[in-house]
C-alpha cells in the first residue's frame, strides 16, 4: 500500500528507497515491483532533466541500472539527455537500445539529434533499415536526416514511401515544408491543405 501510495504521488525517490529494501521486493508480485521501480526511474530521471543537472541525470541512470531492460527508463534518459544538448551520449544510447531489440518510440528521438558527422548519423539510419526493414518511423527519421543533409531527393523518396504506409498529418506538413525548401509553393499548399483536412477528419467534437 505504501508503495502504491508513493506512486500515486510522483515521491519517486522514497518509492525507490522502499523498493530497494528486501522485505518489499518480497510482498510485492514481481511484475509489480518490475512495474513500480521502472515508474520511479523514469520520474527520477525526468526530474534530473528538468533541473537541468547532467550529473544528476547520468547519476539516476547508474541508480537504475536493475531496470534498464525496461524501454521506457531509456526512452526517459534518452529525452533528458536531449533536453540538456547531450546529442552524443543521446546518440550512443539509442543506438545501444536498438542493438537490444526495436523499439519504435527510442528510433524516433533519433530525429532531434543534431548530429556533428550527418554522413556518420546516415549511415547508422541505413544500416537500422538493413536490420529491421523498412519501418515507418526509420523512413520519418531518415527523411529529417536528409533533410538536414539539403539531400531533397532521398528526404522526397522516404517521405513519399511514409505518406503511402502511414499517412499522418506531420507527414503531410513535412512534405510541405519539404516543398517549401525546393520552392514548389503551390504543392506546398496542396500538402498543408490535405494535412489540414486529414487531421480535422480525424478529431473527435463533443458537443
Amino acid at each position: 500500500l505504501l508503495a502504491e501510495t508513493l506512486a500515486k504521488v510522483e515521491d519517486w525517490l522514497a518509492l525507490h528507497a522502499l523498493l530497494s529494501q528486501p522485505t518489499v521486493v518480497s510482498a510485492l508480485k514481481p511484475d509489480r515491483r518490475q512495474a513500480l521501480a521502472a515508474s520511479a526511474a523514469c520520474g527520477l530521471l525526468n526530474t534530473a532533466a528538468e533541473a537541468g543537472r547532467l550529473e544528476q541525470l547520468k547519476a539516476r541512470w547508474d541508480l537504475s541500472a536493475p531496470w534498464r531492460g525496461d524501454a521506457r527508463v531509456r526512452r526517459a534518459y534518452v529525452r533528458g539527455l536531449l533536453a540538456l544538448n547531450a546529442h552524443t551520449d543521446a546518440a550512443a544510447h539509442i543506438a545501444q537500445g536498438l542493438r537490444e531489440g526495436w523499439d519504435g518510440e527510442l528510433a524516433l528521438l533519433h530525429a532531434e539529434l543534431l548530429p556533428t558527422d550527418e554522413t556518420a548519423h546516415l549511415a547508422a539510419i541505413e544500416q537500422w533499415f538493413g536490420e529491421f526493414g523498412v519501418k515507418p518511423e526509420l523512413l520519418w527519421i531518415a527523411a529529417r536526416a536528409c533533410q538536414r543533409a539539403r539531400l531533397w531527393g532521398r528526404a522526397r523518396a522516404h517521405l513519399d514511401h511514409l505518406l503511402r504506409v502511414q499517412p499522418t498529418p506531420a507527414v503531410h506538413r513535412e512534405l510541405a515544408r519539404l516543398c517549401e525548401a525546393t520552392h514548389n509553393p503551390d504543392e506546398a499548399a496542396r500538402f498543408y491543405q490535405s494535412g489540414l483536412e486529414l487531421a480535422l477528419s480525424r478529431s473527435t467534437v463533443v458537443e
